[in-house]
């Protein structure tokens, strides 16, 4: 930090996972600064807590505190997501609706200033860089750990549907009827709308990925969505190996069904799962480093976010027309997957919220609707870019009107487009993050870096 003090016009960018889609966010045309080699893992038996390295990712995370019989509010997909990026922006995950965002259970942070200096951050020391680095990015300096809090690792329960197309009615009922019933805080399904051109051909599907943290009740949540799947071909419940087939679970689950990783890549069944149907492999995906373990893919993509309290039937509907029109435009615009998320949350999920840089209260539930393309040649980033704006402009247009979302509730940083206004992510925090990034980086060295820019206030 200290020689780029002295050099003043070297840009440059710091990159944990690199798992964001915006360009200059986590890569750069100066200087790279690469988390990678902050890969300590310290787990802590007395307080219970785990220090993380700002170059781990989830996959190497979920493998070592399982075996502690621990688990973390961590990412929902674990291949190649950064842990870093993940927390510095805020951290939905499948135990957000018992313990909240990954920025409520930061305990401790360490990081390099703009000065030179390594300082720590918590609740006790250096208060407000704790508040300002919990949502707020890459803002104030380098953070080279975290520690967060754990929580207890038993049986667990998940599972990945795969539906055809032409059961999208019968699908999105059952969907409905989840979040309509559905009051149980373990429970937590993420439903997506996926089109793939591979090779010359389509693909459509919706998939709904099923997540109990505990073994499945007697009253079952999923029981409508089993029964209308013809392939059931991952269907376990861990219990006595959970320290294993957490990470496995995490792995396998995220090279079939990421929004990057082409499903088409995998071939054989997952080590130590019944299997009933399709067979797929984790073999293959230990195979595939280029897949696996490096949190970046030679594709363009962008994600883009509208932020919702709950999900309905209108919007839901919506939802499914935007993602068919985003699909007939694969073929001709050199598109290789178009991908629309479906992940509700409880009331009560910012129950447990603590006061960060990213604005979520108590009694204002909110999670991102995400959008995803992905296709080949420069020469499209325009129309692809133009294209989302355009999707994530009807489904905010029909999510207003059904009361699902509106202006006070914040963008999320993580998918947000990079035009996205710094105003709309902190809203009413903003003013004082300015203040707190112009005590910590007076000369705006990380502005050099990318990302959503904090201004300096004056």
């Amino acid at each position: 930090m200290k020689v780029f003090k002295t050099y003043d016009k070297v840009k440059f960018a710091v990159k944990g996972g690199g798992h964001s889609t915006n360009p200059g966010f986590s890569s750069t045309t100066g200087i790279q600064i690469s988390m990678a080699n902050f890969n300590e893992l310290e787990y802590n038996s007395k307080t219970q807590n785990l220090r993380i390295g700002a170059g781990c990712l989830f996959d190497e995370v979920y493998k070592e505190i399982a075996q502690y019989k621990r688990n973390i509010v961590g990412g929902a997909t674990a291949a190649g997501v950064g842990v870093a990026g993940w927390l510095l922006g805020g951290g939905y995950s499948l135990l957000t609706n018992q313990y909240g965002l990954g920025i409520d259970n930061l305990v401790e942070v360490s990081v390099v200033l703009c000065n030179g200096k390594s300082v720590k951050a918590s609740a006790e020391c250096n208060s407000d860089l704790f508040f300002a680095i919990r949502g707020g990015g890459n803002n104030f300096g380098i953070v080279t750990s975290f520690t967060v809090k754990t929580y207890p690792l038993g049986p667990i329960y998940r599972n990945m549907l795969t539906f055809p197309i032409d059961k999208a009615t019968q699908v999105k009922e059952a969907i409905i009827n989840y979040i309509d019933k559905c009051k149980d805080k373990k429970a937590a399904i993420v439903a997506a709308y996926r089109h793939f051109y591979i090779r010359g051909g389509q693909e459509d599907k919706i998939t709904v990925d099923l997540f109990y943290d505990g073994p499945l009740p007697a009253d079952n949540p999923f029981e409508e969505l089993l029964e209308l799947s013809d392939e059931k071909w991952i269907n376990h419940e861990l219990h006595d190996t959970a320290d294993k087939k957490l990470a496995e679970n995490f792995a396998f689950m995220d090279q079939l069904f990421s929004h990057i990783h082409d499903p088409s890549r995998v071939t054989a069944a997952p080590l130590d799962c019944p299997v009933y149907g399709t067979r797929f492999s984790l073999q293959t995906y230990a195979k595939n480093p280029s897949q696996a373990g490096v949190g970046e893919e030679n594709v363009r993509a962008r994600w883009g976010t509208v932020m919702v309290s709950h999900f309905t039937r209108k919007l839901l509907n919506e939802i499914e027309d935007q993602s068919k029109f985003a699909a007939s435009k694969l073929k001709d615009n050199q598109g290789k997957s178009a991908v629309i998320d479906i992940w509700p949350f409880l009331p009560c999920m910012f129950d447990t919220s603590t006061a960060t840089a990213w604005p979520h209260e108590k009694g204002q539930p909110n999670g991102p609707l995400l959008v995803c393309f992905q296709w080949e040649g420069e020469s499209n980033d325009q129309y692809w870019i133009a294209l989302m704006m355009q999707i994530l402009r009807s489904i905010q247009r029909v999510a207003e009107a059904e009361g699902c979302t509106n202006d006070k509730l914040p963008k999320y940083c993580n998918t947000s487009l990079a035009d996205t206004p710094v105003k709309d992510i902190y809203k009413k925090n903003l003013p004082k993050l300015m203040t707190i990034r112009a005590k910590y980086d007076p000369d705006d060295i990380m502005g050099r870096t990318g990302g959503f820019r904090i201004p300096l206030a004056l």
